[in-house]
Order: C-alpha cells, then sequence, then structure tokens
C-alpha cells in the first residue's frame, strides 16, 4: 500500500496532490476497472468477501470502510509469494517488503523502511546490488540478473532478480521494484550436467 500511496494520483483533473485512498476508493465506486501508474485498480466493496461495512473499524462517511481489511489483504498477499519481494525509491531506499524478504535480509519491515543496502548488507553485496539498481534505472526497462548471496545464517544461494522501474501518472520514475528467486538448485543441476 505504500508502493500505492506514492505511484497514484486522485484521477479528477483539479487535484495535485499524492492520496492513493482517495484514488482507490474513487475507482471503487466506480463500475469498470481502471489503470494508473501500472496498477489495474478495480471496484472493490468491504461487503465482498463476508467483510460488512459494520463490521470495519475506524470506518467513516468519507467511504473508508473496509480499508483495514484491504490493506490486510494486499499485506496477506505479499507475504503469501514465497520470492523475495522488495520496492526502492529511486534513491534506491527501501520502502517496503515481503515476509520472504525479511527472512533473507535478517531484519522486519519496519527495520528495512529508510535503509539502503549499505545498510544492510556487506558492502561487496550492497556494491553489487546498487550496480544493477543503478544499471536497470539507466535504462529505464526491467533487468533481470543472477547473484550469489548469502542469508544471515550462512547459508549461499543463487538468485534470479528481476527488477523492474515503476513511475507515477505523469511518467516519473518513482522506484524499483524487485523479484528474487532462489534457484540454487537449478544451478547444482546445471553443474552436475556439466560435469
Amino acid at each position: 500500500l505504500l508502493l500505492m500511496r506514492r505511484t497514484i494520483r486522485r484521477f479528477d483533473a483539479g487535484s495535485s496532490g499524492c492520496c492513493a485512498d482517495a484514488a482507490l476508493q474513487e475507482c471503487a465506486q466506480r463500475k469498470t476497472p481502471r489503470r494508473s501508474a501500472g496498477f489495474l485498480l478495480v471496484r472493490w466493496s468491504p461487503r465482498q468477501n463476508g467483510a460488512s461495512s459494520s463490521s470495519a473499524k475506524g470506518s467513516s462517511s468519507s467511504g473508508e470502510a473496509g480499508w483495514p481489511w484491504l490493506r490486510s489483504l494486499l499485506r496477506s498477499l505479499l507475504d503469501s509469494i514465497p520470492d523475495l519481494v522488495f520496492y526502492k525509491d529511486h534513491q534506491s531506499i527501501y520502502l517496503g517488503c515481503n515476509k520472504a524478504f525479511e527472512v533473507f535480509a535478517g531484519k522486519t519491515v519496519d527495520e528495512l523502511v529508510g535503509r539502503t543496502d549499505f545498510d544492510l548488507f556487506d558492502s561487496d553485496t550492497a556494491t553489487l546490488f546498487r550496480t544493477m539498481d543503478e544499471i536497470m534505472m539507466r535504462e529505464k526497462k526491467s533487468r533481470r540478473n543472477e547473484e550469489i548471496v548469502t542469508y544471515p545464517v550462512g547459508r549461499e544461494v543463487y538468485l534470479e532478480t528481476l527488477k523492474t522501474p515503476y513511475y507515477d501518472h505523469d511518467g516519473q520514475n518513482l522506484g524499483l521494484i524487485g523479484i528474487s528467486r532462489d534457484i540454487t538448485e537449478r544451478k547444482q543441476h546445471e553443474a552436475e550436467i556439466l560435469y
């Protein structure tokens, strides 16, 4: 949701401020999906999936009923992905991640937000990550690479990482999102075939 807050602006032309909740609420009142900043925004009601407006805590007359439920759903979806998922701003400062990335970094999302790779990893690993970020940002397109990394517990793994830039609705780069998959087993099989 933090990512959405930074990337979605109100749909009405008279607004100049960034307001994800207002944009999502406006979209929720529409009958058709709407695209914004690379996200497909769909109509959503707090009554869906068994939630009711009376059960949504902290609801107000401005249509915020169910927002805690939606935030919880988005967090749950992100955390259910077994791959490492992270997102950074355009200066490579972490804005968030999923549970798998928390395990990899050895820190909670609250400890990660606002930090850089140099705050979290050894100098060589941080330099590698930052270099890949800079190449992707300069090329302004998705980039895939393989890297060997070490978890805090000392386990070394091969990761295939896809990093892609994300933009606001005016086309301004806001940062990058990355997804890293453990390909250690595949690399071991490839090595066995070669030898």
